[in-house]
């Protein structure tokens, strides 16, 4: 079994797009060139969660979005304590 990891910039398509096939179409396509069985993802640009089968190129894709934390919910500065 080979992984890999990629950065995908993102695998949202736009229909002002001159490219024909889905950009999933795409990277399915690329991962079985480097005979990559499970690779992860990143940079996708979906929201939420959800699955998307490629029958085409024989991958699934799952993917769940990553919320930032709230800037106040960051941790405070320690100034002063030695």
């Amino acid at each position: 079994m080979t992984f890999g990891a990629c950065n995908v910039r993102t695998l949202l398509d736009r229909e002002e797009n001159a490219c024909p096939e889905r950009k999933t179409a795409i990277v399915a396509r690329e991962l079985s060139r480097y005979n990559i069985d499970v690779a992860a993802l990143s940079e996708t640009h979906l929201s939420d969660e959800g699955e998307l089968v490629e029958h085409g190129g024989g991958y699934t894709f799952f993917w769940k979005e990553s919320i930032p934390p709230q800037k106040d919910s960051l941790p405070q500065s320690r100034e002063g304590l030695v």
